[in-house]
């Protein structure tokens, strides 16, 4: 008896095995229950599936790049006023006249652009691979990093500001910690 003689299924009714079975126990041709096809165990469950699933309804991917390119917008006009700051650190007046001058609010408004740039690939990305690996850990933080330092690397400009794009990154994992955290008993 090998494999192919093994099965699962009724033998056919004009077979003597198939004669056992009585006419109207045959429902093969009932329509399937609602219950059955919205069974999501009936689904298969593979990283291409839940992808998939993430794009069907991109409502939380956008609200997650919104997020991050919200706090990362944020974040780099602080940088851009710090570093004005900086640069004219004896005289805090120069500092000010420096931020509202042309170039001032031309280097604020990329600094800005580039970061709410970045932090918001960033949130996409981490986003997508929760979604992705069905995990929620520092895995997604690493390849949501690759994703979103990438430019950084290949642009000299953009590589000045790396320190501070790891900072925010940091506290990102720092809150996740926070947010995963077993409450006290």
């Amino acid at each position: 008896m090998g494999w192919s003689s093994l099965s699962f299924r009724r033998p056919p009714k004009d077979t003597p095995e198939g004669q056992a079975y009585r006419e109207e126990d045959d429902d093969d041709d009932a329509p399937v229950p609602d219950v059955i096809k919205d069974d999501p165990m009936s689904k298969v469950d593979t990283p291409e599936s839940r992808l998939a699933d993430a794009f069907k309804d991109p409502r939380m991917l956008i609200k997650r790049i919104s997020f991050g390119a919200t706090i990362g917008g944020i974040t780099g006009i602080s940088f851009a006023v710090l570093d004005a700051m900086q640069s004219t650190s004896s005289n805090p007046m120069k500092g000010a006249a420096k931020m509202a001058s042309a170039a001032g609010l031309n280097t604020a408004m990329a600094t800005t652009s580039v970061f709410a740039g970045f932090f918001g690939v960033y949130h996409g990305a981490k986003h997508l691979a929760e979604e992705t690996r069905n995990k929620d850990d520092a895995g997604n933080i690493l390849l949501a990093s690759g994703v979103a330092f990438t430019p950084m690397l290949a642009t000299p400009y953009l590589r000045g500001r790396m320190p501070y794009g790891v900072l925010l990154v940091f506290m990102d994992y720092v809150n996740t910690q926070i947010l995963h955290r077993e409450p006290d008993t």
